[in-house]
């Protein structure tokens, strides 16, 4: 039996984010006339809020010519529009350019905008597939007398999404690298499609690397 040289087949290129809703920032620091720059999933963006408090989260890119548009480069907001710093178009939360310094708003300008959504003053923004509309919701606010208020810091570190929701229902790490103690799982794991509900009391007496 003779055989002939086999076929390798690339891999498939694996999309290198989970497609869903991440953080962008807290809703106290998207001000009114104020233009945020950052890195978010790997692509620079740009985040403001215009004058009615709509927020809008883009991507970093003038679909005029190209520009940047943060405010390292020049951008700014102004009326609540964002304004580019190459030739001026203005966009408004949409996406949508409403006004140039030179003729009449072309319709086809249009910022590539990202769908965002806030919750307890947390600010979300889908990143889907090849730009794909959102394939699930995130959950209603929560409220009443038993909730408590939001409390937030920030930790830096390397890692995949997919490790923090791992470690979200592994409450046996959490004594040995967290400081935790008295840890107590209350009910069961659930998933629901594209949800997770874990639960559990823990004590506190320390802290690790600040988390």
């Amino acid at each position: 039996m003779k055989t002939g040289p086999q076929e390798i087949k690339e891999p498939r290129a694996l999309y290198p984010f989970p497609e869903g809703w991440y953080f962008v920032a807290t809703r106290k620091t998207i001000e009114k006339k104020k233009l945020i720059q950052r890195t978010w999933m790997g692509e620079r963006i740009v985040v403001w809020c215009d004058d009615e408090g709509r927020i809008c989260v883009a991507e970093d890119l003038c679909p005029h010519l190209g520009s940047e548009l943060g405010p390292e480069v020049g951008g700014a907001v102004r009326n609540g529009c964002l304004v580019c710093p190459f030739h001026g178009f203005e966009y408004d939360a949409t996406g949508q350019c409403v006004k140039t310094p030179y003729a009449p708003a072309p319709r086809t300008a249009r910022l590539n905008v990202f769908e965002t959504r806030e919750i307890l003053g947390l600010v979300f923004a889908w990143r889907g597939v090849g730009g794909r509309p959102p394939q699930w919701r995130l959950p209603e606010e929560p409220g009443g007398d038993d909730w408590s208020d939001l409390e937030t810091w920030s930790v830096r570190f390397t890692g995949h999404p997919q490790e923090t929701t791992e470690n979200s229902v592994d409450d046996g790490h959490l004594r040995y690298v967290h400081g935790f103690g008295s840890v107590t799982r209350v009910g069961t794991i659930e998933v629901d499609g594209s949800y997770l509900k874990s639960s559990f009391d823990f004590t506190r007496s320390q802290t690790f690397a600040g988390i």
